[in-house]
């Protein structure tokens, strides 16, 4: 198979490729993605990260930080699994966790306070209770970012978080 012009995102959270499906979804966003979950710093992550390499006009490695520092985060997956010579694949650290994206979008606020159990989850379960009735849960994070960006149509005139801008302009949308 020879390479696509796409793009493959990997993922770790187990429901961020659908949150992933949803974001991009909603932004109506014109860019062929394939998104595929992925165990961070597995074995197999290597060998998914080359293949994807070899098959797309890129590749993004979107990993949380959970408490950790960022730049330490993407050093280790670089070092670990991201050939030297791989220059189009994009390691996106986001602090703390994917719903941060959700959660400055919406304006909530202590999005960026660690841990994230104080900060963007605690947050986000606020607005999730007030809005839907109902205690949030990983598994809503899709229905969180048709929440946040469901509608958009001038990504101006909303508020990013740095990392989902990285990753929009890594789509050449921003």
């Amino acid at each position: 198979m020879g390479m696509t012009h796409g793009i493959m995102v990997f993922t770790e959270d187990s429901y961020g490729r659908k949150a992933i499906e949803s974001l991009i979804s909603a932004l109506d966003i014109n860019v062929k993605v394939n998104v595929r979950r992925i165990e961070i710093c597995s074995q197999k992550m290597s060998k998914l990260v080359r293949a994807a390499f070899k098959h797309f006009s890129k590749v993004i490695v979107l990993v949380d930080a959970e408490n950790r520092r960022a730049e330490e985060v993407e050093r280790n997956i670089r070092r670990r699994h991201v050939p030297s010579w791989a220059d189009k694949v994009r390691v996106i650290v986001v602090t703390p966790c994917l719903e941060v994206w959700a959660c400055v979008a919406l304006g909530l606020s202590g999005c960026h306070e660690q841990p994230a159990d104080v900060g963007a989850l605690r947050s986000v379960k606020e607005y999730f209770r007030r809005r839907h009735g109902i205690n949030y849960k990983k598994k809503f994070l899709p229905c969180l970012m048709r929440d946040a960006f469901g509608g958009v149509n001038d990504l101006g005139n909303v508020k990013l978080d740095d990392s989902l801008r990285v990753f929009l302009r890594e789509l050449g949308i921003v």
